[in-house]
């Protein structure tokens, strides 16, 4: 590269040019180059070889703010650059005192590759502009035409800006090399077009358990163990920043399997496109997701065994989730609910309004509630009761957004709960009406007593609550009540006892305990129901007392016989020995009951004998027809009592079956058969007591035997019908009708003289009943009578 060469050096030319025409040349010459340099964008100046100033451009005074006019013509050029006097690039390089270079710049300064015998340097200016600037700049020799130096010009070029950028982008670096180093979170610099690992900070060491060493020598697929198309198109994305976000495992050194969540984006280091990964370790997250998920499915599959509905609602009560089971509660599919529904939607009409209020009020005060009783309509109208719980919902602020909570169909059990009130309303109802004595007890405490035990008992029952049995039991009997208090609440049977309750007069009634044990108050104690048998034990100490006399007279009367009958002394000698192990039995209720009837029924055919042995003796017609009538009625009682000792039940007899054999018994004693009068019973299987089916059989007796005797003159042939059918209030209505010959005109049956008619009347009576004659062919007569309580009601 050729030397600048100064505009006082002098030419060389081919041609002769005259002397004043050469210097005018040279004058112009050198002006058009001062006017460039002067007008070059390019901050200069330049010096002469007494290195003063001989052009300083508008460029550089605009730079230094150095007016040329105090510059030109002195060497003074160094106050626009240095605080104190000290060469410039120019005159270093104008001296030829290279060796000051270093010492003046530094490392700041190089030979120029562009111009030959050039040097560069860079150097900071603190007093120019605001802040200081940075030059970098060019001094370059000026020679004439042999060579010899005969000035230097110097260039400046204000980099200020781009050494700042450097500085920044420097100080950029540095900070991100310290965050990427010191961040807690495993960081990884990876080479976007071959994976590559760049970088990775001591999180990243620590994490992988790999060397730092290790790592930078190995691609992210030595860490995901990814097909490499994959990594490739995962790059590929981050690159386009499609994607930043991705889900992986990587792999450990020692082979454990992470789930990681990896932030990724490109960025810029030293001028290279890189990729930035933070990756976070989510495996325990994940482990605590899938238990999560786990226990919401077992509690999904829990809730839909049990039948609970799950719900959220805003909070403006609108659905915005309800669970499968809704549909199986009240018919509607989830999404007929959210977002188209309210809560209170569902309420039932008289009370969703008080409802609504009731919940908002409660939503309002952000209470969690539990047990909300509402009545709620089926998508098909009926009635549905639900138990409904809640809680709030609150964001991260603390603001209500909503509500959650279950509802369990609870109908099932309000029906089965309000059967059990209005059953046990009945049973109390039913107790309290019972004329038994009814109590219940725990450990001998009496915690109720029905009305009709404390009247009965002259107490008001309240105040026998609380108090012992004992006090009202007479003192005999202790020892046994307390016997069957423990067996009977250790679980034993305990079979029905007598005892003696005291009244509060001091007087004493004799009872048949029954007891067993019930749930009382939600405790378990025993209920007992005293039958009241005072009467009736009077009543078998009568019978016992009218035994001893008939078999007093029995005895007698066998005496008198035995010397004409020595087979009917033999049977009654058999009967005293079987009514003498009878009296020593008697201790057993059921087959003293049962014997005393059979003793009954065989006295009353024993009257019957002697009636019948009586009659031989007597001639009078109308005698004997009395003791016929007499043996009669004395069979039909007999009969009762015969029926009611083979019966399964001593306290009752099937009436049906007493009267079929009640009148085939009539038909025998008077001799009839069955082809010539027909007899028809029409019934259903009725129970009655001997208090009822006593006289009722006499009725039937009379008249069945006044049929057989006038309704069927000269062996008329005809028939005899019973119909009987229970009505209410416990009344029975029976039906005689016989076919025959029928009462005579203006015959008054009910003023008769006859005995069987007037007996009739009064047996009804009895009964608190009635009898009508019906109308028609033969004789109809209508009865309605009160049947004795039923016994096994009691």
């Amino acid at each position: 590269m050729k030397s600048v060469t100064s505009p006082h050096s002098p030419q060389k030319k081919n041609t002769t040019v005259p002397e004043p025409d050469r210097e005018e040349a040279s004058r112009q010459s050198e002006a058009q180059l001062n006017a460039i340099i002067r007008a070059s964008p390019v901050p200069m100046f330049v010096i002469d070889n007494s290195h003063r100033v001989i052009s300083w451009n508008y460029a550089l005074e605009n730079s230094t703010g150095i007016d040329a006019r105090t510059v030109l013509g002195t060497n003074l050029h160094w106050k626009a650059f240095y605080p104190s006097e000290r060469p410039c690039l120019a005159d270093v390089l104008l001296d030829g005192a290279l060796e000051k270079i270093p010492e003046l710049y530094a490392d700041k300064w190089k030979k120029s590759e562009i111009l030959e015998g050039a040097i560069e340097a860079s150097d900071f200016f603190p007093h120019l502009g605001t802040g200081g600037k940075w030059f970098h700049f060019i001094a370059a020799p000026i020679t004439d035409g042999s060579g010899a130096p005969i000035g230097a010009m110097e260039t400046l070029e204000d980099i200020t800006g781009l050494v700042r950028e450097q500085q920044e982008l420097h100080e950029s670096e540095e900070r991100y090399s310290a965050l990427f180093s010191n961040n807690y979170s495993v960081s990884l610099l990876i080479d976007p077009d071959t994976g590559r690992i760049v970088e990775a900070n001591e999180a990243a060491v620590r994490y992988y358990g790999y060397s730092h060493n290790q790592l930078t020598t190995m691609g992210i697929y030595d860490l995901n163990r990814l097909p490499n198309d994959t990594v490739v198109r995962n790059i590929r994305r981050a690159k386009d920043e499609k994607e930043k976000h991705f889900f992986s495992t990587h792999y450990r050194a020692d082979g454990e399997k992470r789930y990681v969540e990896i932030y990724s984006g490109p960025i810029r280091v030293q001028g290279k496109l890189l990729f930035y990964s933070i990756i976070h370790d989510i495996t325990d997250r994940k482990k605590a997701e899938a238990a999560l998920r786990e226990s919401e499915e077992r509690f999904f599959q829990v809730s839909e065994s049990a039948g609970v509905w799950i719900w959220e609602i805003d909070e403006n009560g609108l659905y915005t989730y309800a669970s499968p089971v809704v549909e199986k509660i009240l018919g509607y599919a989830p999404e007929d609910l959210v977002g188209k529904k309210y809560f209170f939607d569902l309420f039932a009409p008289e009370a969703r309004e008080d409802l609504r209020r009731a919940s908002l009020a409660a939503f309002g005060r952000r209470e969690t509630f539990r047990n909300f009783i509402n009545p709620t309509i089926h998508k098909n109208g009926s009635r549905v009761i639900l138990d409904t719980s809640g809680a709030p919902i609150v964001d991260e602020y603390g603001r209500l957004t909503g509500y959650r909570g279950t509802d369990t169909d609870i109908t099932a059990r309000e029906r089965a709960e309000e059967e059990l009130r209005e059953s046990e309303e009945r049973y109390r109802t039913l107790v309290d009406q019972l004329p038994d004595y009814v109590i219940v007890h725990r450990d001998g405490i009496l915690l109720y007593v029905n009305p009709a035990s404390a009247a009965r008992m002259g107490y008001d029952g309240r105040a026998l609550q609380g108090r012992s049995i004992l006090e009202f039991i007479a003192p005999e009997y202790h020892k046994t009540v307390r016997n069957a208090i423990a067996r009977r609440m250790a679980g034993k049977d305990v079979a029905s006892y007598e005892m003696k309750i005291r009244a509060k007069d001091g007087t004493f009634r004799t009872v048949l305990n029954h007891g067993s044990t019930v749930m009382f108050e939600g405790r378990l104690a025993s209920l007992n129901v005293l039958s009241d048998i005072t009467d009736r034990k009077l009543m078998e100490e009568e019978v016992r007392s009218l035994n001893r006399v008939l078999e007093q007279r029995v005895k007698d009367r066998t005496e008198a016989l035995s010397r004409t009958n020595e087979q009917l002394t033999a049977e009654i000698a058999a009967r005293t020995h079987a009514e003498q192990e009878i009296v020593q039995s008697l201790r057993e209720k059921d087959l003293l009951l049962r014997e005393i009837h059979h003793r009954v029924k065989n006295n009353l055919q024993i009257i019957a004998s002697l009636l019948n042995l009586q009659s031989r003796t007597i001639n009078d017609p109308n005698v004997l027809e009395a003791i016929r009538n007499s043996q009669s009625r004395i069979r039909a009682m007999a009969l009762v009592h015969e029926r009611i000792y083979r019966s399964h039940s001593i306290a009752e007899i099937n009436l049906k079956d007493y009267l079929n054999y009640l009148i085939k018994q009539i038909f025998q004693f008077c001799n009839i058969q069955q082809h010539q009068i027909r007899m028809e019973v029409t019934m259903d299987e009725i129970m009655a007591d001997i208090d009822t089916i006593t006289p009722l059989g006499l009725i039937i007796n009379e008249l069945v035997s006044n049929s057989l005797k006038h309704a069927f003159p000269k062996g008329r042939q005809g028939a005899i019908s019973i119909e009987c059918s229970p009505q209410d209030a416990g009344m029975l209505r029976i039906v005689y009708h016989d076919n025959g010959i029928g009462i005579p005109a203006g015959y008054d049956w009910k003023k008769t003289e006859s005995l069987g008619l007037r007996l009739v009347n009064s047996l009804v009576d009895q009964l608190n009943g009635t009898i009508e004659s019906g109308g028609g062919e033969g004789t109809t007569f209508i009865l309605t009578i009160q049947q004795k309580q039923d016994p096994s009601s009691s």
